[in-house]
């Protein structure tokens, strides 16, 4: 019995050693500036192929704020940011014509929304996103990636504020619901 319950261990620790897809390799560092629409890999029922993405603030406090991508159009504490940039790893999500406040990317967690911390003056940021060749077009427009993962991102119900929010690697948890597999593909912007 004792070795049974060894084995049943040992299984279950090698299965979750397994990758589920292998990384990519990066392809850029950033077009300047973008916005982001959400691609379903799969058909969506109703016959759309795809939805806008955008950083939206979702908590203020004085001096500091959070920040989510959604597909949500409402629902948050602020005006939604109108354009990101990548650089060296890290999205800055601006509002045309204002230096301040902005929104600096912080680590992705799995299964969680990536979050921006709002504030003029940031914390570490974390280098996690690059961009992708399109998987589904290779000369179309570029696929955000985190960690060298284009095809983890999903749009997900979350049933505690209504919104329908962007999900890097879903796992089934109480406020994440209804998942659709999506890619994030860039639309670049024209500079100023």
């Amino acid at each position: 019995m004792r070795l049974l319950g060894l084995a049943i261990v040992l299984s279950s620790l090698l299965v979750s050693l397994v990758p589920a897809a292998p990384a990519k390799d990066c392809v850029g560092n950033g077009p300047g500036k973008f916005t982001l629409r959400a691609v379903y890999i799969v058909s969506h029922h109703n016959g759309a192929s795809y939805k806008p993405v955008q950083v939206m603030p979702v908590q203020t406090q004085p001096h500091l704020g959070w920040a989510i991508m959604t597909a949500a159009t409402s629902g948050g504490s602020g005006k939604p940011f109108d354009y990101e940039i990548l650089n060296n790893g890290v999205i800055t999500a601006h509002i045309n014509n204002q230096q301040y406040p902005r929104g600096t990317s912080v680590s992705v967690v799995n299964g969680s929304s990536p979050a921006f911390s709002v504030t003029q003056y940031p914390p570490m940021h974390a280098t996690d996103y690059c961009l992708m060749k399109n998987p589904l077009d290779p000369g179309g427009p570029q696929f955000l990636a985190v960690n060298g993962r284009d095809d983890a991102w999903a749009l997900c119900y979350n049933s505690t504020s209504g919104r329908e929010d962007v999900v890097y690697a879903p796992a089934s948890n109480s406020k994440m619901k209804q998942c659709e597999g999506v890619y994030l593909q860039v639309q670049v912007l024209p500079m100023d």
